[in-house]
């Protein structure tokens, strides 16, 4: 099954570069201590999925917008409710956020739940964030909830958002996998086909 996702999923790139391509993806989303285990391969495909569709994409054009002079923060939701309904395995999805900014069920219905005491807290600190950020043009002008430092291509700062108190500011997220999918692969199909106008996830420009 995941492999037969891999083979249609490399058909974004041109022919001859989607050999090289899937044996990357193999060889950097494979547990070789667990290779045949159902969970490990779930996981290792959303894993890559994530890398793929989200992680990389959103530092690629953070570094784009950080690098042309503008201003630039990045955070990281890793921040989970107790009372989340999806299973504990999917650990924080994409929009995981919003419950906290917007309130439960004001986006997707099937995160309508009860916040506790500390996901209100959650929820005070990521709106504080965004009405500074409309405010200020700063989402933490006062630095009175953590010092939130801008993001910079020689540092690449980024807010881990978890609760108040564990919400810490860290640097390189993801880089590697970053440099795999903007550098890297983009060079290998420039190599095959000799062209200069590579679309970094996926196929020519």
């Amino acid at each position: 099954m995941v492999e037969e996702m891999r083979s249609r999923w490399v058909e974004r790139y041109p022919y001859p570069a989607r050999k090289y391509i899937k044996d990357i993806i193999s060889f950097e989303y494979t547990d070789f201590k667990n290779i045949n285990d159902p969970a490990s391969l779930r996981d290792n495909y959303i894993k890559f999925k994530t890398d793929y569709g989200y992680h990389s994409p959103m530092l690629h054009q953070a570094n784009v917008h950080s690098s042309s002079g503008a201003p630039t923060w990045v955070y990281v939701f890793d921040y989970r409710s107790e009372n989340n309904p999806r299973p504990e395995w999917m650990g924080t999805m994409q929009a995981d956020d919003q419950v906290f900014i917007f309130g439960p069920g004001t986006l997707m219905l099937n995160d309508r739940f009860r916040l506790t005491d500390r996901d209100r807290e959650v929820s005070d600190m990521m709106r504080t964030f965004v009405t500074d950020f409309v405010r200020f043009g700063n989402p933490s002008p006062q630095g009175q909830l953590v010092e939130w430092k801008m993001f910079q291509g020689d540092r690449q700062s980024y807010l881990q958002v978890k609760r108040p108190g564990k919400t810490r500011m860290r640097d390189y997220f993801k880089t590697k996998v970053t440099a795999l999918w903007t550098s890297y692969v983009p060079e290998i199909v420039r190599r095959v086909f000799n062209e200069d106008d590579i679309n970094p996830f996926g196929g020519s420009v």
